[in-house]
């Protein structure tokens, strides 16, 4: 005669747990283990820079213009720099290739874990803003993700300054059933065309 015995396990901390099961029966001169294993894990994705963006330094350039860097994560500071960019574009148009190329990078998102991750995205400065977070600078898509373990999508990202100052938000990744988000910090700096001239007068022949 057989009969099914159901062995259950839960955890709330993430980890490799390894027990045994003892068994005995009268009669018998020894007892029987059964070693049982089991791992407790959150849905996730890779959040390394070397896996997410494709474009590092290491760190910045001390002066000009070197230190003006376009479309990098620059590992030091733990952010991602859009660089210098013109002002008053119009975020409408960004499926436009000129502006896909200048305005717009993209964020390689991996599902490393052993759970499908399905992630919704958001901006910090959708809950707050301050000088330097300003609702509408940033955009992104898609909004939504459904990733298999071991795949990967592509997010990308647009960064449109309308003055010129430093710009700043980070792009918030919270994975269904996961109470620690992921978060990518990224910047970027609005110019304007300017001239200088060496003289009060300038005369026309």
């Amino acid at each position: 005669k057989k009969i099914s015995l159901y062995v259950k396990f839960f955890n709330e901390t993430p980890g490799q747990y390894e027990s045994q099961l003892d068994f005995e029966c009268f009669f018998a001169t020894k007892g029987f283990k059964v070693p049982c294993s089991a791992t407790c894990d959150f849905p996730s994705i890779n959040s390394k820079a070397i896996n997410v963006f494709m474009q590092r330094k290491k760190f910045r350039p001390p002066t000009p213009p070197d230190c003006y860097i376009s479309k990098h994560y620059i590992m030091t500071e733990k952010l991602f720099d859009f660089g210098p960019l013109l002002i008053g574009k119009n975020p409408a148009k960004k499926s436009e290739p000129a502006y896909i190329h200048v305005n717009s990078s993209v964020f390689r998102i991996s599902n490393n874990g052993r759970f499908t991750a399905e992630i919704d995205f958001t901006l910090a400065s959708s809950v707050f803003e301050g000088p330097e977070y300003k609702k509408g600078t940033f955009i992104f898509e898609p909004e939504k993700m459904t990733l298999a373990t071991d795949q990967t999508e592509d997010l990308r990202v647009w960064a449109f300054p309308d003055g010129p100052q430093l710009y700043k938000d980070q792009i918030i990744c919270m994975i269904k059933n996961n109470p620690v988000p992921v978060l990518f910090d990224v910047q970027c700096t609005g110019v304007k065309p300017t001239v200088e001239v060496d003289t009060n007068i300038v005369k026309f022949e």
